[in-house]
Order: C-alpha cells, then sequence, then structure tokens
C-alpha cells in the first residue's frame, strides 16, 4: 500500500513539472508604416513632421518601439525608444530639424517588437536597448537626402 502511494505521488509530481521546461511565445502581426516624412530631397535647416504607425491587428498589445535617423556612418540625429504598452494601433509624432550639412544622406528606421520574458516585464517600461538580434522585432526605413 505504501508502495503504491508512492509510485502516485511520485507520478504527481512528474506530470506537475512536466511542463515547467515548455515556453509559449505569444506570435503578435505587427506592422509598421512611416507615413512622414517622405524619400524626396529635404533642405537643410528646415523640420520635418515624423508621423509612423505601428499597428498589430489582431488586437494585441505594442508593448516597445523605436524610431530612429542617422547619417550612413551611424552618426544619429534622432533617436526615440518608448514603452508604448497599447493595444492594436499607435501612432508617434514629432518635429526634428535637419541639422545636417548639404547633401547628406539620412535613414530614418522605425522599428516595433514584444516584450521577451518574464523579468523584462518587472522592470522599467522604458527599454532603451532596440537591438537589431530582438526576435520578432519588425522594422521599416526610409533614406532622403538633405540639400
Amino acid at each position: 500500500m505504501k508502495r503504491n502511494v508512492l509510485l502516485m505521488l511520485l507520478s504527481v509530481f512528474m506530470v506537475g513539472c512536466s511542463g515547467d521546461d515548455a515556453t509559449t511565445e505569444e506570435m503578435f502581426n505587427y506592422t509598421v508604416a512611416i507615413m512622414s516624412p517622405d524619400n524626396t530631397d529635404k533642405i537643410a535647416g528646415e523640420s520635418v513632421h515624423l508621423h509612423i504607425n505601428f499597428d498589430e491587428p489582431d488586437e494585441k498589445i505594442i508593448h516597445n518601439i523605436s524610431v530612429v535617423i542617422a547619417e550612413r556612418d551611424g552618426v544619429e540625429l534622432y533617436t526615440h525608444t518608448e514603452h508604448v504598452h497599447t493595444s492594436t494601433h499607435y501612432e508617434h509624432h514629432d518635429d526634428v530639424i535637419l541639422d545636417v550639412a548639404a547633401g547628406t544622406e539620412l535613414i530614418m528606421e522605425a522599428s516595433v517588437w514584444a516584450i521577451h520574458s518574464d523579468s523584462e516585464e518587472n522592470e522599467e517600461h522604458e527599454h532603451g536597448e532596440a537591438n537589431e538580434h530582438i526576435e520578432g522585432k519588425v522594422s521599416t526605413s526610409l533614406v532622403f537626402t538633405v540639400r
């Protein structure tokens, strides 16, 4: 009888722990659309309006967004990274003065991604490191020249 009880307890323990190693990654259907500026040439010193739409049509959470404008050599003119934690749709708006030399080619990249682990969920709501190796990160880019 003791042996049967011991076997039952052992089997309950094994079944209870079997799912601990399994991780279920939530899938997101993120899209990013740069509405403004466009890819036409701009004038040095002028202000351009940024308008970027971040969407998740399956009504899941939009966690993190990033918008970067940089020169070809990587010198950043504008950087904005934010944990927005909103559902379905988020718009980023800002105005940037193109304080670069005439002839400079600028690359604008807008990205959206989810939180990856429970430990990130417990951190501050600012996640500043938007690296390119984030699984599930969706980005779009735009190139324009300043004259």
